[in-house]
């Protein structure tokens, strides 16, 4: 019996072991996702703030070829 209940602890902790480095390497792939589109809205805002200031030189330059 008691070499039955030490295997049985013996696989629950490699069971444990192994979810906490499913767990671990899991968060590390989210981590690098959320990093990734971190990455990639900074790239909109700027590519927006930029077509924004376009946006208003034309429309000045349009006001002053009208005037």
């Amino acid at each position: 019996m008691k070499q039955a209940e030490d295997y049985l602890n013996s696989v629950m902790e490699a069971a444990i072991d192994e979810f906490r480095r499913f767990e671990e390497e899991m968060e590390c792939m989210s981590m690098a996702e959320m990093k990734g589109l971190e990455e990639t809205a900074e790239k909109a805002r700027e590519m927006g703030n930029s077509v924004e200031k376009t946006a208003i030189f034309a429309s000045k330059k349009y006001i002053e070829a009208i005037v």
